[in-house]
This record gives C-alpha cells, structure tokens and sequence, in this order.
C-alpha cells in the first residue's frame, strides 16, 4: 500500500498525452491529470 506519491515534471518534449491516472484496489479510476510546465507537480 502506498500512502503518498510525488509526481514531477523535469522537461516536456515531443509527447502526445502524458496523462497520470489514479485507481482504487479494485481497478475503478479516481481522476486523472496532465502535468504541463517544466516543474510541475502533484502530491497524491
């Protein structure tokens, strides 16, 4: 089990999508997100 997740941007370059999903144990997706801008991040 994971209690917290740090997602970070270092650089952007040449990607189509690069969308983050989160799931629940049972596989159902909770949300979704983009990181855009170098720096970029999200604590889960």
């Amino acid at each position: 089990m994971t209690d917290y997740v740090l997602v970070l941007l270092i650089d952007r370059s040449n990607i189509l999508s690069g969308t983050t999903t989160i799931h629940d144990d049972q596989g159902r997706q909770l949300g979704s997100f983009t990181l855009t801008q170098a720096l970029d991040a999200a604590l889960v």
